[in-house]
């Protein structure tokens, strides 16, 4: 039986290893899908409800009071550099999952 392009790829789990490359790519750069969409319908800036902020990759990761409790669980750093320099990838990772707004990043 003849094999799929990338079929083994799936099976051992590799694929997983390059989504959260992209992810934390984007997150460096401050491009997102959840951050960044408003731009490409033609909408305006989306806010937190919660503080009354804009809503972008700094504000998700770093300041919005809503997600503290959640992001005490991952990390305590205070400024995106530290967060990226010091902090594990997959604990960035966990907390946008545990956040559930890991696919739309």
């Amino acid at each position: 039986m003849p094999r799929r392009l990338g079929e083994d790829l799936h099976r051992r789990g590799k694929g997983a290893g390059r989504k959260r490359k992209t992810v934390m790519c984007r997150l460096r750069v401050g491009h997102t899908w959840l951050s960044q969409s408003y731009l490409l319908k033609n909408e305006k800036q989306p806010f937190c409800y919660a503080c009354d902020s804009l809503y972008t990759v700094r504000h998700i990761l770093i300041k919005c009071p809503d997600f503290q409790v959640t992001r005490r669980k991952y990390f305590s750093v205070t400024d995106l550099y530290r967060l990226f320099q010091e902090i594990n990838p997959s604990r960035i990772v966990g907390y946008l999952k545990d956040l559930g707004v890991y696919r739309n990043i």
